[in-house]
């Protein structure tokens, strides 16, 4: 995976994002849509958290 922090391109672990999703995911109750989360999740705090997302 790849993201931009502090102007570099860099590798980053697939797992980076894992803590951002799982609490969305908890949020959401027994039945989500992924589609739903993640564009929540770009659009929301974790763009705000993380300004490094490509």
């Amino acid at each position: 995976m790849r993201a931009t922090l502090n102007g570099q391109l860099i590798s980053v672990p697939e797992t980076l994002y894992n803590d951002f999703i799982f609490r969305e995911i908890e949020a959401e109750g027994e039945e989500f849509q992924e589609a739903h989360i993640l564009s929540d999740l770009l659009t929301g705090p974790l763009k705000s958290a993380c300004p490094f997302i490509l």
